[in-house]
């Protein structure tokens, strides 16, 4: 699994504690590029709605902590936890080539950058996040399943 299409995400300010669905949760970063749009996000929702039961919480080990203090997270199949944290590394080092700066390196620091704000990344052609801090952690998963829920009782999805 190379990562290539990672889309950086905000939380909401007004965000409620347990959301409704994804779209109430985090605040997408435009990433100037039209693989990230045309039905690559919605695509990949669906996926991970399909796949959900499998999904899981894990902390990223070895400990990757933010400067101020919150923990990184994978929200991911458990099938592909192993594989998703061996990428961390790099992907906090920066060393993929991607097709937008994810900004997790400034995220995780500290320092002055556009990207400072982030608090996860979805990576859309693969289906996992990268999430800081546990408690947002789990209120993603809340998110995906209330977002599962809703499409099943408008048949979006089955």
């Amino acid at each position: 699994m190379k990562p290539y299409l990672i889309q950086r995400l905000r939380l909401k300010k007004d965000a409620p504690k347990e959301p409704a669905g994804f779209d109430q949760l985090y605040e997408c970063d435009y990433m100037g590029a039209a693989e990230f749009e045309y039905g690559t996000l919605p695509t990949s929702l669906r996926e991970i709605t399909a796949a959900l039961d499998g999904f899981e919480v894990t902390k990223v080990l070895p400990e990757v902590l933010a400067h101020d203090g919150r923990r990184l997270y994978t929200v991911c199949h458990r099938d592909y936890t192993a594989e998703i944290m061996a990428l961390v590394p790099d992907l906090t080092a920066d060393k993929f080539r991607l097709k937008e700066h994810t900004g997790i390196k400034a995220a995780l620091t500290g320092e002055k950058s556009w990207y400072n704000g982030m608090d996860a990344w979805w990576d859309v052609q693969h289906c996992w996040f990268l999430v800081l801090g546990e408690k947002n952690a789990q209120r993603t998963l809340v998110a995906l399943r209330a977002l599962r829920t809703r499409w099943q009782a408008e048949g979006k999805i089955q």
